[in-house]
């Protein structure tokens, strides 16, 4: 099987990163060091830290490359963003097609096939769509798989070009399909939750601070410490700080009246941008197992935890901030 290719792959997936909102706070997205019959090979670290190119190799030589990488921001999504930022890309792939002829890529490409994937792992579930294309490169008769799966705030992406065959067009959907599901570890072991895990939506408010951008950034890491949460050192997005899971009740923020019953657990996330001269406060909150008390409702029991939990946060950065 012919490897796309870091270079190849990068032109083929990475201009199409422009949507999708990271409102699923992954903290355990591990690439595996083996996929089946494959071992991780090698890992080129995208710009700023922010997710890898990764590459696959089998005992027989095969290579197959994945790119793993979070999703942007997108103010005007607010539920199950990962699967919109899937159709979205999948939907804009052909558009892209005439570039990919006219930079000499392939002598001709057109869509084959366009198939809805789904992946459940662990009581989560990944939404994805694989393209699959056919035309020449240099007259060679060529087929290529562009591979897309969202996994709460990250975006996984798997590429490969071979000579048409149908052993090696399942040897690519099998090897997308288990680096999904080995990838997927819901926040805080989320499985072994006596109720079960949490809805994979976190909840977020954004409010503007009149503080500088610098102003804000300095009080971040003190005020999550001082509200019970330890930095994800796994996090490195610019002006992001994501915390690793905290298991029941946060030490520093009041919990009643439910602080009776045992702590579903929270992981948060706090991002910033300048915005009119002051700066935009993103934090986001989502439970790691689900609050199954007597007789309330439990998504709504939940709504209200993440509400308290990602408002406490935003209080502490800066209580005049208006949303």
């Amino acid at each position: 099987m012919r490897v796309l290719g870091f270079a190849l792959l990068g032109l083929l997936l990475l201009p199409a990163l422009s949507h999708g909102q990271a409102h699923t706070i992954s903290t355990r997205l591990t690439p595996p060091e083996r996929v089946g019959t494959f071992r991780l090979a090698s890992i080129k670290q995208l710009e700023g830290g922010a997710g890898g190119h990764l590459r696959y190799r089998s005992a027989e030589g095969v290579e197959l490359d994945a790119l793993l990488q979070p999703l942007p921001d997108d103010p005007e999504c607010d539920r199950a963003c990962d699967s919109v930022a899937v159709d979205r890309e999948a939907d804009a792939f052909p558009e892209r097609i005439p570039a990919l002829v006219e930079q000499g890529v392939f002598d001709s490409l057109a869509v084959e096939r366009d198939d809805t994937l789904r992946v459940e792992h662990a009581g989560a579930v990944a939404h994805g769509r694989h393209l699959r294309l056919a035309g020449p490169v240099k007259g060679r008769p060529t087929r290529l798989h562009v591979l897309l799966y969202g996994i709460g705030s990250y975006m996984v992406r798997v590429g490969a070009a071979h000579p048409p065959s149908t052993k090696s067009d399942s040897l690519v959907a099998e090897f997308a399909r288990e680096f999904v599901r080995s990838t997927m570890q819901p926040a805080g072991e989320a499985a072994a939750c006596a109720s079960g895990p949490a809805d994979p939506d976190a909840t977020r408010i954004t409010a503007t601070s009149m503080l500088p951008l610098v102003g804000v950034r300095g009080r971040v890491a003190a005020v999550l410490a001082g509200l019970g949460f330890t930095l994800d050192p796994a996090a490195r997005e610019p002006d992001t700080w994501r915390s690793a899971p905290a298991e029941g009740w946060p030490a520093g923020i009041d919990y009643t009246p439910w602080s009776r019953e045992a702590g579903p657990g929270f992981v948060v996330e706090v991002r910033l941008a300048e915005r009119d001269g002051g700066t935009a406060i993103t934090v986001a909150a989502q439970a790691l197992c689900a609050p199954k008390w007597g007789s309330e409702d439990p998504r709504a029991l939940e709504l209200s935890l993440e509400l308290g939990t990602a408002a406490a946060v935003l209080a502490r950065l800066d209580p005049r901030a208006r949303r």
